[in-house]
């Protein structure tokens, strides 16, 4: 039962992974000497420097996975790194077909997925769409299936346990989890087709009915929730929980290093809070943890403790802590040649067999040890798919290097002695270089893995020669960064908008250039794109988008503009006649910080994030903060209210950022704030029923403006001023811009009417972007 077991769990998929790092590296090191392998053991405390050292001897090679700004360290201390551009080779180990443009089939498949029958399994998904299919699962299998909480994560997410069992209460058992380390995501999407395969098959594969007859299975899919969301809306490269570290700033400890078996060791564990490796304060500290082993305590017959991890292909046994062997290693090592075998019969795939102190490095805490401590015979780790050429971010056949674009990186490292490994130590520890070590250095027989992010790549690569550390490019790209490749069709995050404005600069320097304007309360910086054709202090035109943060498509619009600029001109005759005249400043993410928290916290977010003195409440509406009768009807004083003005005018650096910007410049001609939703084109006033002194231009200019907009698609706007089409509103944008004496001082409100508000599907972003650029070239 043993065998049949792995070899179920021996057909695994390998799905495809969405990537965030542009120009981040994952360098291949060879470790020649014990000085190499040392230098590389000291970057592994690193938070933006990733090593995975292998345990064992000279001459193997390291990857080492770092952020961009990081590798000119590595690097600069090297002269004997060997640079191989990483092959393009997809690797899939699922009976399925495989699956293009992730992001686009998880939106699909969370509109459609409402039976397991539409639930796509070759793709990766959300948690809560993992959680809901599994309901559709025990829906549809309620006398195979069912659905238990095991306990709560640190962030307060159920850890959902399914239970195959055909009756009987207590019976022998086996346990299979998934996704310990968060972004691992092969493996909670291997978890999901196991848990289909199993259901399915019940009743026509006699050896998963013959299994069942005699023993109940426990699979959890997700077994670090709170990670693997995190890995969705933040930081696709998080490994960690997400719990709160006492004295320190960093988050999270490393799940499987903090189990009740050789907790604390070293090597093989970190006591530092801000290493991927870290143990946690104490053994089984991780609710994630200790709900497992309160369960596995609690029922007392589990058998079999399967644990899935990646990337290696490695099957491994106990001990991880200490490199003896178990009593039952004999047997324990041909079942895990059998199931290995298993394996390569489908794909030709090859995994490596052994206890984890031999076959990887050494690793104290960890979730198999602990369970063969507790008397499951039975207990083995799986490391799936691949052996390092994209690791962690196992592509789809549509992501294909491009050697002449610069990315993020995964350096594969080759350490060579103690030296080497205390010299990435080293590295590791210097926190600015952002490398995130994917395999950590532990001795000479398997490679060092490190992601470099692309401000780090020269860095990282010169610290690495200067220190005669061998490696090579693992993967050369990490994410697309050409602008011709950003999807203008579909809602980014801050890093990836900074990021593609860095490429669009890049590709038309002669056009445009970045500025920075400020900072915001949180410390991101406040870009602005410049187009212009020459000359300084032109007379100049302003627009912003995204002064409210959950108004996604103003952001989606800004971007779609800035690439419409660079794109017609020169062939588009108002646009070029518009720019030899006259600069465009565009602000994209007017409110970075408020921006940042709807993709990580709460989607509604309205305002700054800036704290209020005397109030629990967070942040100010910024655009009531303007020096525009400041804190009149329209506003609100209350600190929890959406619309609170702040405590004076222009407290917010996000405003006060732009009234500099403006007044030094002096001479900007129009000024344009970009809104959603209600499909409206306002100028001033808002704080008075006054008509302002241009309204009638202003009205009449409008009028053409909406005209323009609305031929294209028929989409209808209103439009007037503030006041009189859509509320009273003191402190805002344009009513301060306006008595600046911009004249030519408009508001957007983009689509919808309010049927889907805030949360504009984003197929409707081109259309809304192209007939919102027809208006604005009208006024």
């Amino acid at each position: 039962n043993m065998k049949t077991l792995l070899l179920l769990a021996a057909v695994l998929a390998a799905a495809h992974c969405k990537d965030n790092f542009v120009g981040h590296q994952v360098l291949r090191i060879k470790v020649r000497t014990d000085e190499q392998l040392n230098l590389l053991k000291s970057l592994e405390s690193q938070e933006d420097l990733k090593v995975k050292l292998p345990f064992g001897s000279i001459e193997k090679k390291v990857n080492v996975f770092m952020s961009s700004h990081t590798v000119n360290t590595v690097k600069v201390h090297s002269d004997w790194a060997t640079r191989e551009a990483a092959d393009c080779q997809l690797v899939v180990k699922l009976a399925l077909d495989l699956v293009d443009k992730q992001e686009r089939e998880m939106e699909a498949n969370q509109r459609m997925e409402r039976s397991t029958k539409s639930f796509s399994y070759n793709t990766y998904h959300t948690l809560d769409s993992i959680y809901q299919w599994m309901d559709s699962l025990v829906s549809e299998y309620p006398n195979l299936v069912s659905k238990q909480s095991i306990g709560y994560s640190f962030e307060g997410r159920p850890q959902y346990v399914l239970k195959f069992s055909t009756g009987g209460s207590n019976r022998p058992a086996i346990w299979l989890d998934a996704g310990i380390h968060s972004r691992e995501w092969v493996t909670q999407a291997t978890a999901v087709w196991t848990a289909k395969k199993i259901a399915q098959e019940y009743g026509t594969d006699p050896s998963i009915t013959s299994l069942l007859k005699q023993m109940d299975l426990y699979l959890l899919p997700v077994t670090n929730p709170d990670g693997y969301v995190y890995t969705h809306t933040n930081n696709r490269m998080w490994r960690k929980t997400r719990s709160r570290i006492p004295g320190s700033y960093c988050v999270g400890v490393d799940p499987n290093r903090n189990w009740d078996a050789g907790f604390g060791g070293s090597p093989g564990a970190s006591n530092k809070p801000c290493s991927d490796s870290y143990h946690g304060p104490y053994a089984n500290s991780e609710v994630e943890v200790k709900n497992i082993v309160d369960f596995i305590n609690g029922h007392g017959k589990i058998q079999a403790f399967l644990t899935v991890h990646s990337y290696s292909q490695l099957l491994m046994y106990p001990y991880g802590y200490k490199c003896s062997n178990t009593k039952d290693v004999r047997e324990l090592d041909t079942v895990g040649n059998a199931a290995a075998s298993a394996l390569t019969s489908l794909y030709g795939t090859r995994y490596k067999v052994g206890a984890i102190c031999n076959v990887i490095y050494q690793a104290s805490g960890g979730s198999i040890d602990w369970s063969y401590d507790q008397g499951i015979k039975y207990s083995f780790a799986f490391e799936l798919r691949d052996t390092g050429r994209y690791g962690f971010m196992l592509p789809t056949d549509q992501i294909i290097p491009t050697a002449e674009e610069t990315w993020d990186q995964v350096l594969r490292i080759t350490i060579s002695n103690e030296e080497h490994v205390a010299k990435l130590k080293e590295l590791e520890e210097l926190e600015h270089l952002q490398v995130d070590f994917w395999k950590h250095a532990a001795s000479y027989e398997l490679p060092v893995d490190v992601r470099v992010p692309f401000h780090s790549l020269q860095d990282v690569k010169a610290f690495l020669e200067f220190n005669n550390i061998q490696y090579s490019i693992m993967i050369e790209d990490l994410q697309p960064r050409a602008s011709n490749k950003f999807n203008y069709a579909t809602y980014h995050n801050l890093d990836e908008i900074y990021n593609w404005m860095d490429v669009l600069v890049s590709e038309n320097p002669n056009l445009v250039s970045k500025i920075q304007i400020g900072r915001s309360f949180e410390q991101r910086p406040l870009y602005v794109l410049k187009f212009s054709t020459g000359r300084s202090n032109r007379p100049a035109i302003w627009i912003d988008t995204g002064i409210h943060s959950r108004e996604w498509v103003t952001q989606a619009t800004g971007a779609w503009m800035a690439n419409k600029i660079v794109s017609d001109y020169g062939s588009d005759a108002s646009l070029t006649s518009l720019l030899n005249k006259m600069d465009i400043f565009l602000e994209v993410i007017t409110n970075p910080d408020g921006y940042a928290y709807t993709h990580s916290s709460n989607r509604m977010w309205r305002k700054t994030r800036s704290t209020n003195p005397g109030s629990s409440c967070v942040g100010v509406d910024p655009n009531r903060n303007w020096d525009a009768s400041f804190g009149g009807p329209g506003s609100s004083s209350y600190p929890c209210s959406e619309t609170y003005h702040g405590p004076y005018a222009e407290s917010e650096s996000e405003v006060k950022s732009i009234v500099d910007f403006v007044l030094r410049h002096g001479n900007i001609k129009a000024f344009v704030s970009i809104h959603s939703y209600s499909q409206m084109l306002l100028y001033p006033y808002g704080y008075t029923r006054t008509p302002a002194a241009d309204e009638q231009e202003l009205h009449s200019l409008a009028t053409t403006a909406v005209n323009a907009l609305t031929s294209l698609y028929g989409t209808r706007y209103i439009y007037g001023s503030v006041i009189t089409t859509i509320y009273q509103a003191s402190g805002n944008t344009i009513d301060w811009t306006y008595n600046q004496g911009i004249k030519y001082s408009y508001t957007f409100e983009l689509r919808d009417t309010g049927r889907y508000g805030f949360v504009l599907p984003a197929s409707q972003i081109i259309p809304t972007a192209t007939e919102t650029w027809l208006a604005i070239m009208k006024i």
